[in-house]
Formats: structure tokens, sequence, C-alpha cells
């Protein structure tokens, strides 16, 4: 799976339907579409049942919800490390 992809489920989630998390997150609803599509054949389960009043989680949803969301978290926060200790690197090396 591809950090995207998992930022997508949760914009999903979050935002209740494929065409307001793309609007969210400034993506074309046939990429975000694409991406959960993807994330479901990679996991073997479908994460939403789509219908024309959004997008509701399916139970496989639900039980990966708050894993995902820590995992998201952590992969961000390893990258403002990352960052700093660069920035702090070229400010050491001047």
């Amino acid at each position: 799976m591809e950090t995207r992809h998992l930022r997508y489920f949760l914009a999903v989630a979050d935002h209740g339907s494929v065409s307001r998390a793309s609007e969210w997150l400034g993506i074309a609803q046939p990429a975000l579409s694409q991406g959960l599509g993807r994330m479901e054949k990679d996991l073997g389960v479908r994460l939403f049942e789509r219908s024309r009043r959004g997008s509701a989680p399916t139970p496989a949803a639900l039980a990966i919800l708050e894993d995902v969301r820590a995992s998201v978290a952590r992969i961000d926060a390893a990258a403002h490390r990352a960052r700093d200790i660069r920035l702090r690197v070229i400010r050491f090396a001047r």
C-alpha cells in the first residue's frame, strides 16, 4: 500500500464521500477512486459502500481506521524529524 492511498482512505472516511474527499485533497475524483480500488485490492476487502448519498465505511474500514490514522501520523512525524535534521545539518555546515 502506498501512503497516498492511506491518505485517500482517511479523507473519504472523514468527509463521507469520494467527491468531497477529492475536493479536499485537491485531486481528481477518478484518481481517488482508483487509489481506493488499489488499496481494496491489496487488502482483499471492500472499504466503502458507495451510494448517491456518499460513502459509508464497511466493517473492515472501521476496523482499520484508527490504525491507519496512527500510521499516517507516525509517517508525517518521521518526515518532519528528517526535515528538521536536514535543516540542522545545513545550518551546522555553514
